[in-house]
């Protein structure tokens, strides 16, 4: 019964989820020229001298207020499916308070991007309607039920499953009432060094409870990372706080749904993307390769660089390329530019793709960027495979040297 319930729960999720991604773009318009000062656009009187200045300039990226005003499609979901569609809105009844020091993180990101995170934990809106409505229906006794979807939730860390305990966690959180958060770090068992981030988080019942984020973040460096490889949250990606980056881990979810066109078609057609691609295809070793590129804006916060090795056998003509296996991964470094300003500089590392997302006030077009990398082949043959595939990349505006079995490019 409880499985049948997180199934019907993350569909509910997966089409909001889908309805929200079509509502953007009208929700938004022109998003980032909302933002520009009278001062910067007085001067511009033609097409070409607004490109000019986003040439050298950029526009302003996302920014807290912004943001809250994409979020207004899910905001008027939630009123809808909760019979509070003209209803003055209310406030907040998640209340969210953070430590000093995660505060201080929260101040550092807002003066260096503009997106303040902890002004838009005050503005979580109240999502406790449909749990109130289901547990007054049910007559739900909220501490029994968390105590049975707790020992569902053991039972699948048992078995291996720990995607499926995860959302059992969290549904048996959400269907509790959460009342009250109180975030903040505590040293790490494994590392006193380090800091985890911890909850305290206090159901309608009256019950609180400590919960670990699993977040582990170092003070000294900034770097924050989950507690295994597959990113913060298990969501692909860790973060270097002072560096503002986001970066993905070698064996992140994404991993196991390799490349398709259809992908970024997808990305083209929303408001939240903003890059331009190169694809180089060749054949090496029984299988199809493809190593492409990307250089742009993403969730309109941050530009970024995205390298990536992917295959599938050969004369497989399909859509869909499997990301590379352990053994087929290269050393490979990234860097971008916005002309002699360094944006993001990643050191060499050996994976299947190296990406990187820098958050910053100012979002650049993806034709003003420079993306620089070096990928080490692991034969001659392959090499030269890829060498043939760059000469004949139908754009043509990629150059690149080969020292040894390493090539060098700047596009």
């Amino acid at each position: 019964m409880f499985t049948q319930v997180i199934h019907k729960f993350t569909a509910l999720i997966a089409a909001l989820l889908a309805v929200y991604y079509s509502l953007i773009p009208a929700s938004l318009g022109a998003k980032n020229d909302m933002t520009f000062s009278d001062e910067d656009i007085a001067g511009l009187h033609s097409l070409a001298d607004y490109a000019e200045y986003l040439e050298t300039h950029g526009a302003p990226s996302m920014s807290t207020d912004v943001f809250l005003q994409a979020a207004s499609p899910v905001t008027t979901i939630r009123r809808l499916l909760t019979g509070k569609l003209f209803a003055p809105e209310s406030e907040s009844k998640l209340d969210v308070t953070l430590s000093e020091d995660l505060t201080g993180m929260c101040d550092y990101i807002a003066d260096n991007c503009g997106l303040d995170i902890a002004e838009l934990l005050k503005h979580v809106p109240d999502l406790n309607a449909p749990a109130v409505l289901i547990g007054t229906v049910l007559q739900l006794d909220t501490a029994a039920f968390r105590a049975e979807v707790y020992r569902l939730r053991d039972q699948a860390y048992a078995e291996g499953d720990e995607l499926k305990a995860a959302l059992l966690y969290i549904f048996a959180a959400y269907m509790s009432v959460i009342q009250d958060v109180d975030i903040y770090t505590t040293p790490w068992a494994e590392n006193p060094d380090e800091l985890v981030v911890t909850l305290d988080v206090t159901f309608s019942d009256g019950e609180t409870q400590t919960m670990y984020a699993r977040i582990i973040i170092d003070p000294e460096t900034g770097h924050a990372h989950y507690i295994d490889d597959k990113g913060i949250l298990r969501l692909g990606f860790d973060v270097d706080v002072y560096d503002l980056v986001l970066y993905a881990t070698v064996n992140c979810w994404q991993r196991k749904f390799g490349y398709s066109v259809l992908y970024d078609m997808f990305s083209e057609h929303s408001a939240l993307f903003n890059y331009t691609t190169r694809r180089f295809t060749f054949n090496y070793g029984g299988k199809d390769w493809l190593i492409q590129i990307w250089k742009g804006n993403y969730a309109m916060i941050t530009n970024g660089l995205e390298l990536g090795i992917y295959n599938r056998p050969e004369n497989k003509k399909n859509l869909f390329y499997s990301a590379a296996e352990d053994s087929e991964m290269m050393p490979m470094s990234t860097r971008l530019l916005h002309g002699d300003d360094v944006i993001l500089d990643r050191p060499e590392e050996v994976t299947w793709w190296q990406n990187a997302f820098k958050f910053t006030k100012q979002l650049y077009i993806p034709t003003s960027l420079t993306l620089e990398f070096s990928l080490t082949f692991p034969t001659e043959e392959m090499l030269a495979a890829f060498v043939s595939a760059a000469d004949n990349e139908p754009c043509g505006d990629v150059e690149y040297s080969v020292d040894g079995l390493t090539v060098s490019a700047v596009w």
